[in-house]
C-alpha cells in the first residue's frame, strides 16, 4: 500500500468492470440468426456466436427475464461473456413496417418462442 499523502502515479483508470459481467450475454429480441450469420460471414473478424444462441450454457443478461417472467438478479464473472469477444458485432435492428426500433416481442418472449 502506499503512504497516505503521497502521489504515486498522474492517473487512475478506473474500469467498470461489474457493469460487464452485469450486462454481459444481453440476448437481444431482434436477434436473427440467418442475418447474423450473414453479417458474420461477410465481416473480416467477427465473432460469430451470439448470447441468444447460448442462453442455456452461458446464462442470460440481467436485462432478460426467467421463462416465468421473473427478472434475472444474478450474474457471475465465471461465465463466458460472448458480448466481451474481440470482433463481437452489435445488432443494429432494423426497422420494421410501420413499427419504430424497439417495438414488437421483448426478449424473454422471442427466447421462449426458439425454445420451443
Amino acid at each position: 500500500m502506499p503512504h497516505r499523502g503521497l502521489t504515486q502515479a498522474a492517473l487512475c483508470v478506473v474500469v467498470p468492470t461489474f457493469t460487464y459481467v452485469i450486462y454481459g450475454n444481453h440476448a437481444r429480441a431482434d436477434y436473427d440468426p440467418k442475418e447474423w450469420a450473414a453479417r458474420a460471414t461477410s465481416t473480416a473478424g467477427a465473432y460469430r456466436h451470439n448470447p441468444a444462441e447460448t442462453v442455456d450454457a452461458y446464462g442470460a443478461s440481467t436485462y432478460n427475464v426467467h421463462e416465468d417472467g421473473s427478472g434475472i438478479g444474478y450474474a457471475t464473472h465465471k461465465r463466458p461473456l460472448l458480448t466481451l469477444k474481440s470482433g463481437f458485432m452489435s445488432i443494429t435492428e432494423p426497422r420494421r413496417e410501420g413499427k419504430p426500433p424497439g417495438s414488437g416481442m421483448n426478449a424473454s418472449e422471442t427466447l421462449r418462442q426458439r425454445r420451443r
